[in-house]
């Protein structure tokens, strides 16, 4: 009898538990509590047929249901290993402000910088899916090495998908 009646349960609560945990109203009217929103762009520094500095940027924003922000990037530079003093997201509206700051991958590691920040784990990404739709980001590079000391690049917009309900959701 017990197991009759948690399968009653379940039968009757278990679409709107399931619609709960996935942020749909799918009972009442089948719309989305959030919205994602994505951006990549790249761009890349070229010295001859060599390609000096290749930055790539993914940021990806949610809205309304659990809100975060996230971005994944890319710093490639094979002439440039061991050489980057420091490597900065920018603002070219704004240039003396910091967005944020990549850190440096180990010297085991062939790229310059690779990760992923999200700001549920306290990375501070407010504002850069703007900078980089509105074409402003700035991947600004300081290095040691006699003329060069900065080498910055601009990824242009590769793919954009403003704010949008999940297929899943709909």
């Amino acid at each position: 009898m017990k197991n009759s009646s948690m399968w009653l349960v379940f039968r009757i609560a278990g679409p709107a538990i399931v619609a709960g945990l996935c942020g749909c109203h799918s009972i009442a009217g089948g719309t989305c509590q959030y919205a994602l929103r994505s951006i990549e762009a790249a761009g890349q520094v070229t010295e001859g047929s060599n390609v000096l500095l290749y930055a790539k940027l993914d940021i990806t924003e949610q809205r309304d249901f659990l809100p975060n922000k996230s971005m994944s990037w890319l710093i490639q530079g094979a002439t440039l290993k061991g050489h980057v003093t420091s490597a900065v997201l920018r603002d070219t509206g704004n240039p003396s402000q910091v967005l944020f700051t990549f850190p440096a991958a180990s010297p085991s590691q062939p790229e310059l910088s690779q990760g992923y920040a999200d700001e549920r784990l306290g990375a501070n990404l407010s504002g850069l899916f703007d900078v980089t739709g509105a074409g402003r980001a700035m991947v600004d590079l300081r290095t040691d090495i006699p003329g060069r000391e900065s080498i910055s690049v601009i990824p242009v917009i590769v793919f954009n998908n403003d704010w949008h309900n999940p297929d899943s959701c709909s």
